[in-house]
């Protein structure tokens, strides 16, 4: 069994899943998916999966989680955008547990977090003739992705729905019809590309406000007093746009442009949050700037060269008793983070799944306390006053004062 589900080059988590379950004998998917996670809710079609660790010792793998991370989920197509902590972070969620897209901040990217499950009819014929069996690729839900890297061909998306994940299956071969060669097909399949290329890269380099500074006084986008010329990237994200405008969601970037019209800026400001990897491909297209040009230009992140895969992180039942000695000793949830390296969110997370009891902050504020602060607003003090008089948060001076009905 382990020999026979040794993943696939670029094969998806869920595809190492799917036929585990077909090879097994499984007769209900959510049976295969808890058992192998431990999880009922498990959405295992996901590009950031977690309980990896849980995964691997289930089916009986003979590689380890990380290996599983860098090489067959779309961990690489972010971790290019990020910095060595958030990647140890992303990381840790995608071994244990956590929330993943929360952590990168997809669910305000205007790009949308739902991954679809899509395949290509091509590579499915191709791996039918090659292997006997056909399987998911990694990176093909990405949205925006509509194209084969490979092929060209237009992607078949899969129906989610209770009957699929009771069924687990793989790809069939579908009959398509070939795209024109359209202005709006050539900017797909670059697309396409693009994020192929992103995901085979190692992950050693990082994109960040320098590498863009660089890119744009080559291109004469910077002037004399070292400022981006705005108007001139947005133009041309404006004209890549417009070919595929009325594309999912494509069309959402198009009219975000009106709204938040400085999310062009915030791609190369030094100081910006996490953006979707599909906004930087546009904008790498809109300027003609191939993605190995821009990769090569990456500068070398602080984290390592090249990590060893054949490294395993730390087991999970280790964590788990080093965490229960901690809080047992009376330790706090933030001192037992600090010890092990992790964020005091695992550490509560694993805390509650496990009943390890652990002392937790109260939020409680006694009659007289919210008397005072409910004294201090009525003499005209804002909300940011209040909560650094009290040095408590805003959120709370906020429910003190609508459950009072009180108005500053």
């Amino acid at each position: 069994m382990t020999t026979l589900l040794r993943p696939q080059p670029e094969e998806s988590i869920h595809s190492v899943i799917c036929r585990y379950h077909i090879l097994s004998g499984g007769t209900s998917g959510w049976k295969t998916i808890k058992a192998l996670t431990e999880c009922r809710g498990y959405i295992s079609h996901s590009g950031l999966p977690t309980r990896l660790s849980r995964l691997t010792a289930n089916i009986g793998l003979a590689i380890s989680p990380r290996e599983l991370i860098y090489r067959h989920s779309d961990y690489a197509l972010y971790a290019h955008f990020l910095s060595s902590y958030r990647r140890r972070s992303l990381e840790q969620a995608m071994t244990l547990e956590g929330a993943t897209k929360s952590r990168l901040g997809l669910l305000r990217a205007h790009v949308g977090a739902n991954e679809a499950l899509r395949y290509c009819s091509d590579c499915s014929k191709d791996d039918l003739q090659r292997l006997g069996f056909s399987y998911w690729y990694r990176g093909i839900g990405t949205p925006g992705l509509l194209v084969c890297p490979r092929h060209g061909s237009p992607l078949q998306q899969a129906e989610v729905d209770t009957r699929f994940i009771r069924a687990l299956s793989l790809p069939r071969i579908a009959s398509v019809t070939p795209l024109e060669s359209t202005q709006a097909f050539q900017a797909l399949l670059e697309v396409a590309r693009s994020v192929a290329l992103l995901l085979r890269r190692p992950t050693h380099s990082s994109i960040d406000g320098d590498v863009y500074h660089r890119i744009f006084d080559e291109l004469g986008i910077r002037t004399r007093n070292r400022r981006i010329r705005q108007r001139e990237i947005l133009r041309a994200v404006r004209s890549w746009l417009l070919p595929v405008k009325h594309l999912a969601p494509y069309d959402s970037l198009w009219h975000a442009l009106d709204v938040e019209r400085d999310w062009t800026a915030g791609l190369s400001d030094r100081r910006a949050t996490f953006h979707h990897p599909l906004k930087h491909i546009i904008l790498w297209n809109a300027l003609g700037l191939r993605a190995e040009v821009v990769l090569n230009s990456a500068s070398l992140n602080d984290m390592q060269l090249e990590m060893d895969l054949s490294v395993n992180v730390p087991d999970e039942r280790i964590l788990r008793q080093s965490i229960r000695d901690g809080l047992s000793a009376g330790t706090s949830v933030n001192a037992v983070a600090r010890e092990l390296g992790c964020s005091p969110n695992t550490v509560t997370a694993i805390a509650d799944i496990y009943d390890i009891p652990y002392t937790r902050r109260t939020k409680f504020l006694h009659r007289k306390a919210r008397q005072r602060v409910l004294a201090f607003c009525q003499d005209g003090h804002s909300t940011s006053e209040a909560a650094e008089r009290f040095q408590i948060s805003i959120s709370s001076v906020n429910r003190i004062r609508r459950k009072d009905r009180v108005t500053v």
